[in-house]
């Protein structure tokens, strides 16, 4: 989050998010009205909204969960991050496998190779987490 209000469908997760921290408007009907609708609600009530998700944004992050997010997941001894990107780019990932292989656990990050065309930023891991690329997976061929 940065500090900018959400206009979203009512996708269960992101709308609980998004009414709960008062953080923008959730659009009632899919359709250009709707849509309107919500923009409208949410430009009258930007300098609230903004502060909100600037707050959420502060909250809503690993290190502020972290704990909550480990008990939540069983307290594991392994865990595997697998993803279709190269998430050794994704910094949230990367914090997660850190801060869970510096409470002893084995993390393994397992991720298709990066792509000639994506700006690689590779993330060192760092002690603890093992990184695997995944080979010889090919996309599905486009609908005729």
């Amino acid at each position: 989050f940065s500090g900018v209000p959400v206009c979203t469908p009512d996708i269960a997760d992101i709308a609980a998010i998004v009414r709960r921290w008062d953080m923008g408007a959730v659009v009632s009907a899919l359709s250009a009205s709707g849509w309107a609708e919500a923009i409208s609600a949410t430009l009258a009530r930007r300098e609230t909204l903004r502060a909100n998700a600037l707050r959420a944004a502060r909250e809503l992050v690993w290190e502020s969960l972290e704990e909550r997010l480990y008990a939540a997941l069983g307290r594991p001894r392994r865990v595997c991050f697998l993803g279709v990107n190269h998430l050794l780019d994704n910094n949230r990932t990367v914090r997660m496998a850190r801060s869970l292989a510096a409470r002893g656990v084995e993390v393994t990050i397992a991720s298709l190779p990066a792509t000639g065309d994506a700006v690689t930023r590779t993330a060192d891991p760092g002690p603890g987490v093992r990184t695997v690329t995944i080979a010889g997976v090919a996309e599905a061929p486009a609908p005729a």
